[in-house]
């Protein structure tokens, strides 16, 4: 988790200033008056961050000003529950981190009660660290290492529509990813990181799922090394319902592989 781009520097924006330094950032101090940043704010080697006031302010007392606490700079960022976190479509409930193979943050994908899906990507050049536009950034699978670790390992790969999912599906004990911006939104370079794989892909029980679903495989056709698309049981439309339902993996009906036409 970059901690100060993602946890600190957010809460940070609201007080003033922010200067980008050779090893973090300069910040105004939470804690005293401060119009000009006496806070200097970096990763450390021991410990998630490290902050050094000019005035002398405890770094305990910085994170109750901000409403963090040390644990919260231990939590991994897509765990953690948003308070307030503002986005165009309203206050986030969920902050999804893409990452790049060596698991720097390239963007965030938000999802706000009303299910929508604002994206963002850091950007120090503006005051709150964050521009709202994916623009030219790179686009990869959702949980990237993970990914390419179990194909590494031999181990299936889940392919969902969607962030929750696959949280979903972690919680089960496999791995799993999706691509960002959801059904329709696959590109022919995601499946580069699934050679040799088997991959199951989990529809969800609508037009645009289907269609997504038949996308994937056909995408994945020739470098996955086995393909099957499955549903969740009965009436239940996606991979969190079924799991929610108390259902296991394996309860799952199967409706396509890949020895058949999509």
């Amino acid at each position: 988790m970059d901690v100060l781009r993602e946890v600190l520097l957010p809460k940070f924006s609201e007080l003033g200033q922010i200067r980008k330094t050779a090893n973090g950032f300069d910040v105004c101090c939470p804690v005293h008056e401060d119009s000009t940043p006496s806070l200097s704010i970096a990763i450390g080697t021991t410990q998630p961050a490290v902050m050094d006031c000019k005035a002398g302010c405890d770094p305990v007392d910085i994170l109750t000003k901000l409403g963090l606490t040390w644990a919260d700079l231990c939590t991994p960022r897509d765990e953690q529950k948003p308070s307030g976190e503002w986005t165009p479509h309203g206050e986030a409930v969920a902050v999804y981190n893409y990452v790049d193979e060596n698991s720097e943050l390239l963007f965030q994908v938000l999802r706000t009660a009303s299910k929508a899906f604002p994206q963002r990507v850091p950007d120090m050049s503006r005051k709150t660290g964050w521009r709202w536009s994916l623009g030219g950034t790179r686009r990869v699978l959702y949980r990237l290492p993970k990914v390419i670790d179990a194909v590494q390992d031999g181990e299936f790969i889940y392919v969902v529509e969607g962030e929750k999912d696959v949280h979903a599906l972690e919680a089960a004990g496999v791995v799993a990813t999706c691509n960002p911006g959801g059904a329709g939104k696959w590109r022919p370079e995601y499946s580069e990181y699934l050679v040799g794989a088997t991959v199951i892909i989990i529809a969800d029980k609508d037009a645009p799922g289907q269609a997504h679903a038949r996308q994937v495989a056909a995408s994945l056709t020739d470098i996955a090394a086995a393909i099957e698309i499955h549903e969740a049981a009965g009436e239940l439309k996606d991979a969190s319902d079924h799991l929610a339902s108390g259902r296991s993996l394996a309860e799952m009906e199967i409706t396509w592989r890949g020895e058949e036409p999509a």
